[in-house]
């Protein structure tokens, strides 16, 4: 194989495994000192492709990237610093009803008891609107289910060095150096009143009113009903949200599992450049990422 066609691909490869490795959503969340979950169960915590607390206290980091990829189906956000986002903790595995009492947990201090703290039952965002939207938060194993939604706004001065929290879970935000910056918003998070075997999960998001009419009644006394469908604008992928550990004193023994595709890319990338670099006697690096002289 031409020498130049073999050093292209290779460089390719390892090209591709790097931007795939660094990309960084525009929501995503964390848990200081949190693991990132590779495997589980869908039915029962810890949630797999999830950052898990290793203790019943811990800070929940909710971030902003202007710079960031836009999740799938997804509306770019711009007004980062006027839009207000939300987090949603809800109780799992799956419940029944609002009705049962979990135990409770506290956010910024603030007890919220399971049985008495305004939960609602069903799927994110809460919203006045009865009919059914198709632009609700996908349920992802966790909904529908007892949650309660926490409304906030990143602020100016809350600025950190940008990261992809599934590749590097639990390491909390950084002072920003320079004009790229992740917004972040900090949230202590207490689980120790959870009844056993219960968790909370967390999704991030932002959301968008859209007005929905119907028409009721016949002849005169015909009516138009409009109400405002509550609808996700954006919202953190589910590779990247974030669960607390098992009430009751439940540690997770889990250890962080890089992405299986990216693993895939880098080996078969040092893999043929060795190969390469063996045959030819030079060095495996040396074109990597270099203009060709003109």
């Amino acid at each position: 194989m031409n020498k130049q066609i073999m050093r292209a691909a290779v460089c390719g490869v390892l090209l591709l495994a790097m931007d795939i490795a660094v990309a960084i959503p525009q929501l995503q969340l964390d848990v200081g000192g949190g693991t990132y979950n590779q495997t589980g169960s869908e039915t029962a915590p810890p949630t797999p492709e999830t950052i898990v607390a290793q203790g019943d206290v811990f800070t929940l980091y909710a971030y902003g990237y202007p710079n960031g990829d836009i999740n799938n189906n997804d509306t770019g956000i711009n007004d980062w610093l006027t839009r207000q986002f939300f987090v949603s903790m809800a109780v799992i595995p799956q419940t029944a009803n609002i009705s049962e009492d979990f135990g409770f947990f506290s956010v910024n201090g603030i007890t919220i008891n399971t049985s008495s703290s305004g939960l609602q039952f069903g799927v994110p965002p809460v919203e006045n609107y009865t009919g059914t939207s198709d632009q609700d938060l996908p349920s992802h194993g966790i909904f529908p289910t007892s949650f309660i939604e926490l409304g906030f706004n990143f602020l100016d001065s809350n600025k950190a060095n940008p990261y992809n929290t599934a590749e590097n879970a639990g390491a909390g935000p950084t002072p920003a150096q320079n004009d790229s910056f992740m917004y972040f918003q900090a949230f202590d998070i207490d689980i120790g009143g959870l009844k056993e075997g219960y968790a909370i999960h967390f999704d991030l998001y932002a959301t968008l009113g859209e007005e929905v009419c119907k028409s009721e009644g016949t002849g005169r006394d015909k009516i138009r009903i409009c109400n405002t469908d509550t609808q996700i604008l954006a919202k953190a992928p589910f590779s990247h949200d974030a669960e607390s550990g098992i009430g009751n004193g439940f540690e997770p023994s889990l250890a962080p599992i890089p992405e299986p595709d990216v693993l895939w890319l880098l080996g078969g990338g040092l893999i043929l450049l060795r190969s390469f670099s063996k045959k030819n006697g030079s060095n495996p690096f040396s074109g990597c990422g270099k203009k060709p002289a003109q």
